[in-house]
């Protein structure tokens, strides 16, 4: 009987593919109407079998699935913070493999606090900035995502571990109610400047008041909890992600999730309820990275904003001699200030510090020497290789003399005819070098002749007898 009204249902939403579904069904009966009887039972037989095997397989996986995931079965605040022998070294791990240059500009004091940062690539930062803040302050924050990743067995177990909650309007009012330590990253700097790969361009995305200041702009609702709830408010800004993993295009998500609604409709909702579905209000679309550098992360947590006690009176002061209309009229100030005034006012002044700690924290990352994380191995392997470039040429200049040296003996031992026979030899050698001695001695001089003068030239000739010549030198 499901089955029947889940066939006629779907024959109701999908009145053309009914009309193939039975045509396709009708020429299918008439080929098993033209087998023998003996052949239709053998495939009866094997449908029946492999029917039954699925929907026994179905039936088993989705029990399994249904008890994995209600595991454990703990609402969000009750949750408990993993003991630090779990914390601790995770938390160095993470920082080691994403090291972050973290600038505090004040205390904190208090475990009432909510961190509100602008958000990159994927969330990527978010375990680095974790990290940061728990080796600070002691306490791990909570966080929403998605609610996808809690369809998800195992994964889902791990975030809740680490005190991730699904995305709910009403799921941080409870904790904060509860006094957990939270991170919000607002509407206005998680929209499209999260996945853009412009991190922090938020000056144009600041909220504004609204006429009478009775409505809580959007992207302020962060500022109300706080506000209800008595916790300080510390700005949070971070760069770098969008730097090592720039955002190349947006693939859109839009055929996904039309093939998950159409299969959504088709198959029942047992079977589907961990499928994406889309929203009318956004358009799904995913960023595709492509690494570019491995570079530090920067990270500067300014001084927080306290709601609490005397704290709420300086910001309700401050609302009324800077926005009241009654003040700048009368000199007085106003007998109370709602709280969306002071929330809108809050959120405003929350953007606009994170918006100037990343301009601060952009000329920090533009001179750091050690902004890239892999230039010291870089410059070590640089000089490494010079060392081996230089060792080599030594070598070959080493080589070069040893080359000389054993010429110079291979010449020296040229004349080493036997050398067993070494006194004959030395007799030869001996013999031959007197030989040539005497042969030098017994040649004679050849001494350039000098020449003859004029007078010696005449008396040689006859003309002049009455000098001797000269004797020849």
């Amino acid at each position: 009987m499901d089955f029947t009204s889940h066939m006629l249902s779907l024959a109701w939403k999908f009145p053309r593919a009914a009309g193939y579904v039975v045509q396709a069904h009708r020429k299918c009966s008439a080929w098993v109407a033209s087998l023998s009887p003996d052949v239709r039972k053998r495939i009866r037989g094997v449908l029946r079998g492999v029917g039954g095997a699925a929907v026994s397989v179905t039936r088993f996986t989705e029990n399994v699935y249904i008890h994995v995931i209600s595991y454990p079965n703990c609402p969000p605040t009750k949750w408990s913070q993993p003991s630090r022998f779990v914390l601790v070294p995770l938390a160095h791990l993470i920082l080691f493999f994403q090291p972050v240059v973290a600038d505090w500009e004040g205390d904190i004091k208090d475990g009432k606090v909510l961190f509100v940062a602008n958000k990159s690539v994927w969330g990527l930062e978010m375990p680095a900035m974790h990290s940061v803040i728990y080796l600070k302050t002691g306490k791990l924050v909570r966080f929403q995502i998605d609610p996808l990743h809690f369809k998800l067995p195992l994964w889902k177990h791990i975030l809740e571990y680490f005190g991730a909650v699904q995305s709910s309007p009403s799921i941080y009012p409870e904790l904060m109610g509860a006094g957990h330590t939270m991170v919000w990253f607002p509407s206005s700097v998680i929209g499209e400047h999260s996945d853009s790969g412009i991190e922090g361009d938020i000056a144009h995305m600041y909220p504004m008041d609204t006429s009478d200041g009775s409505a809580v702009t959007p992207g302020a609702e962060f500022a109300v909890w706080a506000l209800d709830s008595g916790y300080a408010i510390v700005p949070v800004a971070n760069i770098g992600m969008s730097d090592m993993l720039p955002v190349r295009f947006h693939l859109s998500l839009e055929p996904i999730y039309t093939a998950s609604n159409i299969v959504t409709r088709v198959l029942p909702s047992s079977l589907t309820s961990f499928l994406p579905h889309s929203s009318s209000h956004k358009k799904p679309t995913l960023p595709i990275v492509l690494p570019r550098s491995y570079e530090r992360q920067y990270m500067r947590f300014a001084s927080p904003a306290r709601t609490d006690g005397p704290f709420r009176k300086l910001l309700e002061s401050e609302y009324e001699v800077t926005q009241s209309p009654r003040v700048r009229r009368t000199g007085r100030p106003s007998i109370s200030v709602s709280t969306p005034r002071l929330a809108t006012t809050l959120s405003t002044r929350t953007l606009y510090a994170i918006d100037a700690n990343l301009l601060y924290l952009r000329e920090l990352r533009d001179a750091d020497p050690r902004r890239h994380v892999l230039a010291p191995v870089w410059n070590a392997g640089r000089r490494l290789g010079q060392c081996v470039l230089g060792m080599e040429r030594k070598m070959k200049g080493g080589e070069k003399l040893v080359r000389r040296h054993s010429a110079k003996a291979l010449r020296a031992m040229a004349g080493w005819v036997d050398v067993e026979d070494q006194a004959a030899n030395q007799k030869m050698m001996t013999e031959k070098a007197d030989e040539l001695k005497s042969k030098a001695l017994d040649r004679p001089r050849s001494m350039p002749e000098r020449p003859r003068s004029g007078v010696e030239s005449l008396v040689e000739s006859g003309f002049v007898d009455f000098m001797e010549p000269s004797p020849v030198w």
